[in-house]
């Protein structure tokens, strides 16, 4: 067996190490060192903390938006009385402890404000979009808001004049390669996952992105459900947002 003894820094306790390391900037700590291990620990441990505060008041302020419109007044003890709603929020802290981007959490945070019985959602509906707040992306939310609204949102976004180069699209992704303002090998494969995973959900009809539209159809025709538009406004998601970056 391997003797560890040599790497392993000697012991200190714990709180004369964290006060030493807090008391340093951490860019001035070496990523080698026996204090490396200590200060990445504080670090992220500072970090993780911050991020669990941020995300609580966003909760928080969810809460209160949907308690304005409420009568009698929902209450602290309401919320945390609701099952449901302690039961989401452990995982959905879990979820967005775990995700990189500031929208995903928001969308999050919402969802979480959203699942008790004060919502205006049915249950199995609550149940459903809670879980789709954490596991959808930041592409497939554009993708709800651009298939809302895929006239408005291009007239939106791209410059004026848009329309006498891409007015007479032939297939729907005609318009996505415009909208995404890439070539269609950057996007294509994430985007049919996303819509496929959207399709599953019953936030999206099924169609086929590249295929020719007959006479009577367009390329700028609605394609989300109402589930979709329900899901939504349940995640308090902003509209007209812009294309992710891919």
């Amino acid at each position: 067996m391997t003797d560890m003894a040599p790497l392993t820094p000697p012991y200190e306790p714990a709180e004369d190490a964290l006060a030493f390391v807090g008391g340093l900037a951490l860019d001035a700590i070496p990523i080698v060192g026996p204090l490396a291990g200590r200060a990445l620990d504080f670090g992220l441990a500072t970090r993780d903390r911050q991020r669990q505060h941020a995300f609580n008041v966003t909760v928080a302020q969810q809460l209160a938006k949907i308690a304005s419109g409420l009568e009698p007044p929902l209450t602290v003890a309401d919320i945390l009385n609701s099952d449901e709603f302690v039961a989401a929020y452990h995982r959905a802290s879990r979820a967005a402890q775990e995700s990189a981007s500031e929208a995903h959490r928001l969308r999050i945070a919402a969802a979480v404000a959203s699942s008790g019985e004060w919502a205006d959602f049915p249950h199995a509906e609550r149940r459903l979009f809670a879980r789709s707040a954490a596991d959808l992306d930041d592409l497939q939310i554009w993708l709800l808001h651009y298939f809302r609204e895929p006239y408005k949102w291009l007239s939106s976004h791209l410059r004026e004049g848009w329309y006498e180069n891409f007015g007479g699209a032939e297939t729907v992704a005609d318009l996505l390669g415009a909208a995404l303002r890439a070539p269609e090998d950057v996007w294509l494969d994430s985007v049919k996952r996303g819509l496929s995973e959207l399709v599953e959900s019953g936030f999206i009809r099924p169609f086929d992105i590249k295929a020719l539209l007959p006479r009577n159809q367009t390329a700028y025709a609605p394609q989300i459900t109402g589930a979709g538009r329900r899901f939504l406004s349940f995640v308090d998601a902003p509209s007209l947002i812009p294309a992710p970056d891919l």
